[in-house]
C-alpha cells in the first residue's frame, strides 16, 4: 500500500479546544482509498470518502468534501490540496466579495420586479432567461440599485453588450427604489466579515465541485449501462435525467470519442431501415448542425402538428449520431 497524499485539519470548538481529523489517499494494486479521520474522543471515527480505479472521479469527490469540512471550519495544516490550488488563488476577488455582500442585502421587491422584467424579455425574444440575465446579475443589481449607465458599468457582468441592450429598461426600474449605498463600490471590501466571507467562497467553491462529481457519477453510470446494453428507456430509468438530457449526454460523451456504438445502433433499430436511409439522406443534402430542416422533411405537416416534438427530436438526435459516426468512417477509409 502507498501513501500518495496525506494532510491535517484543525477545527476550533469551545473552550479553546481543537478537533484534529486527517484525509488521505492511499493506492493498493491500482485501487485508491480516501480516508477521513477525526479525533476518537470525539466519536466521528473514520470515513471512507472513496474505493475505486478512476483518480479523476476520486478527485472530483476530494474537492468537494474537502471544502465541505472547510465551510464547517477545519482549515488545513498544509494549504495546497491537489486539484485546487489554481481556484483557491482566486479566494478574495473583488467580485465575489461584491456577491458576498449583495446575497446578504439583497432588495427583494427590486429582486422580484427584475425577474418579472427578466421572464417578460426572454419571451419577446424567444431565448431562455439566463440568456438575459443570470441571477447573480439581477441580486447585484437589486443590492445596489445603480441609477445611471456608469453605476451600472460597474456591476460585475454588466459590460457594454448588455448596456446596450438592457442598460435603459433596467434603469427605469431601478429608479423606483431607494439607493441605500454609493458608487464607487470599493467600500464593500472594508465593511465584510472576511472570515464570514472566506466561508461562503469555500460554500460556492464547494457547490461547484459537488455538481461536478454528480455529473462524472451520471457520466459513470451512463457508460456502466451501455456497455450493459440498456437502452435509452432503460437509461431513464437508472438516471436522474430526462430522456431529452440522456441524449444530449450520449451525443457530447460521443463527441469526445467515446464508443457509443451499440447504443446507436440499439436505438436505430427501432426504426424501420427506409427511415433510416431517409434520415441519413436528409442530413447529407441538410447538413448536421440544425435538426428543424432534417425534420421537416422526414415528417409531412399532418404528421407534424399530431407528433411529440421532443420525442421527435431525441430520435433525430440519435439518427444523427449515426450519421456522423459514418462520415467519420468515411474520412478514415479515404483518408
Amino acid at each position: 500500500m502507498h501513501l500518495v497524499f496525506s494532510n491535517t485539519l484543525e477545527k476550533e470548538r469551545e473552550e479553546n479546544r481543537v478537533t484534529v481529523a486527517q484525509v488521505s489517499i492511499v493506492e493498493e494494486q491500482g485501487t485508491y482509498r480516501m480516508i477521513w479521520r477525526e479525533d476518537k474522543e470525539q466519536g466521528a471515527g473514520q470515513e471512507i470518502w472513496y474505493e475505486g480505479t478512476s483518480w479523476e472521479e476520486m478527485m472530483a469527490i476530494f474537492r468537494y468534501r474537502i471544502l465541505e469540512k472547510q465551510v464547517d471550519g477545519y482549515v488545513p495544516l498544509v494549504k495546497s490540496m491537489p486539484g485546487t490550488e489554481r481556484r483557491n488563488n482566486t479566494i478574495a476577488g473583488a467580485s465575489q466579495m461584491l456577491l458576498y455582500y449583495a446575497e446578504k442585502h439583497r432588495n427583494e421587491p427590486l429582486f422580484a420586479e427584475l425577474r418579472q422584467w427578466r421572464r417578460t424579455k426572454a419571451s419577446g425574444e424567444g431565448k431562455p432567461p439566463f440568456l438575459i440575465a443570470g441571477n447573480r446579475l439581477l441580486t447585484l443589481i437589486s443590492a445596489f440599485v445603480p441609477r445611471n449607465n456608469e453605476e451600472l458599468r460597474q456591476i460585475p457582468g454588466f459590460g457594454e453588450h448588455k448596456l446596450a441592450l438592457f442598460g435603459a429598461d433596467i434603469l427605469k426600474i431601478t429608479a423606483k427604489h431607494k439607493q441605500t449605498t454609493a458608487f464607487p463600490l470599493d467600500w464593500v471590501a472594508k465593511t465584510i466579515d472576511m472570515h464570514d466571507f472566506q466561508r461562503w467562497v469555500y460554500k460556492q467553491m464547494e457547490q461547484k465541485y459537488k455538481a461536478e462529481a454528480e455529473k462524472l457519477a451520471v457520466k459513470k453510470k451512463f457508460l456502466q449501462g451501455v456497455q450493459n446494453g440498456l437502452n435509452l428507456d432503460d437509461l431513464s430509468a437508472e438516471l436522474p435525467l430526462s430522456r431529452r438530457e440522456i441524449t444530449e449526454l450520449a451525443e457530447r460523451l460521443e463527441a469526445e470519442g467515446y464508443d457509443l456504438h451499440p447504443f446507436i445502433e440499439r436505438e436505430c433499430g427501432k426504426f424501420s431501415d427506409q427511415d433510416v436511409e431517409k434520415v441519413m439522406r436528409l442530413f447529407s443534402e441538410h447538413g448536421d448542425q440544425y435538426l428543424k430542416p432534417v425534420l421537416e422533411n422526414w415528417y409531412t405537416p399532418e404528421q407534424l402538428d399530431k407528433a411529440n416534438l421532443e420525442d421527435c427530436y431525441i430520435q433525430l438526435r440519435i439518427l444523427r449520431m449515426r450519421y456522423r459516426s459514418q462520415v467519420k468512417q468515411s474520412a478514415r477509409r479515404t483518408g
